[in-house]
C-alpha cells in the first residue's frame, strides 16, 4: 500500500449541489477539483434510470446551474468574452447559458448587470434573484450604459480609500470593506431585460423561496450595526404587494421555507442559550406563527471534514414535511419534521449526509461513507447504494486507516474520542502523536475522511481528536461555552489525552504535538500556556486576545459579546475577557510553536496570530509565522492548492523537526 501524501487531495473530486430534474428522471450536481491555481468546476448528471454518469460541461467555472421548467439546464459561468471584458473594467455582470443535456448544446441564454449571488425560475422567461449590491450608490436597475459609466468612474475615484459607517465592516471570503453593501432581491425579465427591485435599499436578503406567484425571503435591514434579528417576508407577483410575516425585531430567523400551502420558519429567540441556540420550526398562521418543534437537535451538518467542497442544501420541503439535515452525536443524518412537530430519521447511517435531492419516490445524497470521500448515493429503505466513483482512483492503493472510536470520562460526562494508529503500526516500538482540536466550537469530529490526519497516521504519527463540551450534535446544554471558554473544555481535552496515553502504550508523551484551527487555535494558545506537555504546537487562523477578538472581527462586538459570553468596558468585565485571552496567560509558554495565519482571514484577524508570535519571541519561546497572502479563514477546505499543501507541509514539517529529532 502507498502512504498518503499531502498532495493526494490535488486529485479528490468534490461534488456538491445536488439537484433532481423536473421529470425526476435526471440528476445533476457540481464537480469541483484542484487545478495548478485554484479549482475547475464543472456540472455532471446521473440517468437514473440506467445510471450512466456524464459529465455537461467543459467550461471548467460553472458557478451555478439550475434546472429550467422545459427540462433544460441553466448555467452561470465567466465563458462569454464581451462580459468577460466589461467585468475587467470593474462593472458587475454575470452571464447565464442554457445547456440541452440530450445534445450537450450549450447556448448564450442572457446576461445581468449584477453580481447575481442566486436565481431561480418563477416562470418561463421570468426569474426571481438576489445580487451584491452597493446601497450607497444609484440603484443598479436604473442605470443606462452612462449612468454604469458614471458608477465605474466613481469606484475608480474612491479606490485608494473605504469610508466604514456600519458593523459589520467586512466579511471573511469578500474582498475588500461591505459598508452599505447589501444582497439585494429583483424580478428579472430575460426577454425584456428589465430588473425590478422587491426588496428595499438597505435590505440584506440573507435567502429566498419561489412558490407558483409568491417569493418567501429572510431579512435584515439596518444602516448602522447588523441586528440579530431577521423579518421573514412575502412578495405577491399578481398583486405586486409585499406583506411581513415575521416582524424584524421579533426572532433570530435562520430560514423559511413553503411547505405545502403553508410557510415555516426555522428561529430561536436566543433564551437561554444565546445567539447559537438550536433552532425550533415555526408555523405561519393567519397574521400571527407559533413553534411546533421544538427538539432539541442541532439542524444543520456540523460534522468537519478537510475534503468536502462547494454548496450544499440543507432543507428541502415535500409532501407537507420539511426534511432536514441534522447532527446528530458525530453523524450528520437526514430527518423529517412533520406538520404535528413529530421528527423521524430517514437517513441514519454512520457518516455524514452533505446534500440531498428526491425523485421518483426515492433519497438521493452527497455523503461520507466509511471512509471513502464523498459520494452519490441512493438510499432506500432495505440499504444504500453508490451510484458515483469520483474518487474510488484517487485512494486506491492508499494506506487509509480506519479511526478507533472509544468513549471516556471527563467530569462526571461520557465523551467521544478517536484515534487514528500510525500505519504499520509495530507493538512494542514508541511513537509520537498529534491531538487534532476542531473549530467552531460548535463542530463536531466524526468517523469520515479528515485528509490531513491521514497524512499524519502515514506519516508515523498516532492522531487523536475528540469532541469536547462545546461541541455540536449533544444539545444546547452541552454546546452552551458562552463564559467558559478555557475551562470545562481544556479539562475535557486533558482528560481525553489522558485516557488515550492509557489506552495506548506505544505512545511516547514526551512526543505529542497538539494543534487546531480557529476555535481550535484558540485551544491551542491556551494549552500552551497552561501545561507544559506538549513538545510542539502549531496554532491556525486562532484568536489570542479576547479584547480585539470582540472587536475587529467580521461579527462584530454585539454578536461576539453574546454568543462568547464576555463583555469590554466594566472593570470586571474587562478582567474577565483578558482572563479569558490566551496572550495573558502566554508568559508560562515554553512549547515551540508555529503560528499559521491568512491575511484575508476575517474571522479570526492577522493580528490574532501577529499578537501571539510577537508574544512568543519577546518570551524567547521557539516560534515561527506562516502568513499566507490573499487566504482567508477557509484556507485548510478551499484554500488555493498549492497554499493547501505548503501549509499540510509547514505543519508537518514543525512535528517532525520537534516531535521525531529526538529518535
Amino acid at each position: 500500500m502507498n502512504r498518503i501524501q499531502p498532495t493526494d487531495f490535488l486529485e479528490f473530486r468534490y461534488p456538491s449541489a445536488l439537484e433532481a430534474s423536473p421529470d425526476e428522471r435526471t440528476l445533476s450536481f457540481l464537480v469541483k477539483q484542484a487545478n495548478d491555481s485554484g479549482y475547475d468546476s464543472d456540472l455532471y448528471t446521473v440517468d437514473i434510470t440506467c445510471g450512466t454518469l456524464r459529465r455537461q460541461t467543459q467550461l471548467k467555472d460553472v458557478s451555478w446551474y439550475g434546472w429550467l421548467t422545459d427540462g433544460r439546464i441553466l448555467l452561470a459561468s465567466a465563458a462569454g468574452q464581451a462580459i468577460a471584458a466589461k467585468k475587467e473594467t470593474g462593472e458587475d455582470w454575470t452571464s447565464y447559458y442554457t445547456l440541452d443535456i440530450a445534445s450537450g448544446e450549450i447556448t448564450a441564454a442572457f446576461d445581468i448587470p449584477l453580481a447575481v449571488t442566486k436565481l431561480r425560475e418563477l416562470a418561463p422567461g421570468r426569474f426571481v434573484l438576489t445580487a451584491r449590491v452597493d446601497a450607497n450608490e444609484p440603484e443598479p436597475a436604473t442605470l443606462d450604459d452612462a449612468g454604469r459609466a458614471a458608477v465605474i468612474q466613481a469606484r475608480k475615484d474612491r479606490a485608494d480609500y473605504d469610508v466604514l459607517n456600519e458593523v459589520p465592516f467586512y466579511a471573511n471570503g469578500e474582498a475588500g470593506f461591505r459598508s452599505g453593501i447589501r444582497n439585494r432581491l429583483y424580478l428579472f425579465d430575460a426577454e425584456t431585460c428589465q430588473l425590478t427591485p422587491l426588496s428595499e435599499r438597505y435590505e440584506d436578503v440573507t435567502l429566498f423561496q419561489i412558490a407558483a406567484d409568491k417569493a418567501l425571503y429572510v431579512s435584515r435591514t439596518y444602516q448602522d450595526i447588523l441586528p440579530a434579528t431577521a423579518a421573514v417576508k412575502e412578495h405577491n407577483f399578481v398583486s405586486a404587494t409585499t406583506s411581513t410575516l415575521v416582524a424584524p425585531d421579533a426572532l433570530r430567523v435562520s430560514a423559511a421555507w413553503y411547505v405545502g400551502d403553508e410557510v415555516w420558519f426555522a428561529a430561536t429567540d436566543g433564551v437561554p442559550y444565546g445567539p447559537a441556540q438550536h433552532k425550533h420550526i415555526y408555523r405561519v398562521i393567519a397574521d400571527s406563527y407559533r413553534a411546533f418543534m421544538t427538539i432539541d437537535i442541532t439542524l444543520g451538518n456540523a460534522v468537519g471534514s478537510d475534503s468536502r467542497m462547494g454548496g450544499f442544501t440543507a432543507a428541502r420541503a415535500r409532501d407537507g414535511q420539511l426534511h432536514h439535515i441534522s447532527t446528530v452525536g458525530y453523524d450528520s443524518h437526514l430527518l423529517t419534521i412533520a406538520a404535528d412537530g413529530g421528527v423521524t430519521t430517514v437517513v441514519g447511517l454512520p457518516g455524514s449526509v452533505d446534500d440531498f435531492a428526491f425523485a421518483g419516490g426515492k433519497t438521493y445524497l452527497i455523503a461520507f461513507r466509511g471512509l471513502a470521500l464523498p459520494e452519490v448515493y441512493v438510499h432506500e429503505p432495505d440499504g444504500e447504494t453508490q451510484l458515483t466513483s469520483l474518487n474510488t482512483a484517487a485512494l486506491a492503493g492508499k494506506s487509509v486507516v480506519p479511526p478507533e472510536h472509544f468513549t471516556f470520562n471527563s467530569d462526571g460526562t461520557e465523551l467521544d474520542g478517536w484515534v487514528l494508529p500510525p500505519v504499520d503500526y509495530e507493538p512494542g516500538r514508541s511513537y509520537p502523536a498529534i491531538l487534532d482540536i476542531h473549530g467552531g466550537p460548535r463542530a463536531a469530529f466524526g468517523s469520515v475522511y479528515l485528509h490531513e490526519m491521514q497524512v499524519w497516521a502515514n506519516a508515523g504519527y498516532f492522531v487523536m481528536f475528540t469532541n469536547p463540551r462545546g461541541s455540536a450534535g449533544r444539545g444546547n446544554a452541552f454546546a452552551d461555552l458562552r463564559g467558559h471558554w478555557g475551562t470545562i473544555d481544556y479539562a475535557d481535552i486533558m482528560a481525553f489525552t489522558d485516557a488515550v496515553l492509557a489506552r495506548y502504550q506505544g505512545i511516547d508523551p514526551s512526543r505529542v504535538g497538539v494543534t487546531g484551527g480557529s476555535y481550535g487555535g484558540y485551544m491551542v494558545n491556551w494549552i500552551i500556556g497552561h501545561t507544559d506537555r506538549f513538545a510542539a504546537a502549531v496554532t491556525q487562523r486562532s484568536v489570542t486576545n479576547m479584547m480585539t477578538t470582540l472587536f475587529a472581527d467580521d461579527l462584530g462586538y454585539p454578536h461576539n459579546s453574546e454568543d462568547i459570553g464576555l463583555r469590554a468596558w466594566g472593570t470586571d468585565d474587562a478582567a474577565a475577557a483578558w482572563a479569558a485571552s490566551p496572550l495573558a496567560h502566554l508568559d508560562k509558554a515554553t512549547t515551540p510553536t508555529l503560528v499559521l495565519h491568512s491575511d484575508q482571514d476575517y474571522r479570526c484577524p492577522l493580528v490574532e496570530g501577529l499578537q501571539l508570535f510577537s508574544a512568543l519571541k519577546a518570551l524567547g519561546v521557539p516560534s515561527k509565522m506562516v502568513v499566507f497572502h490573499g487566504e482567508n479563514h477557509e484556507l485548510s477546505r478551499s484554500g488555493k492548492p498549492k497554499h493547501r499543501v505548503r501549509r499540510l507541509n509547514e505543519i508537518t514539517d514543525w512535528f517532525e523537526r520537534y516531535l521525531k529529532t529526538s529518535q
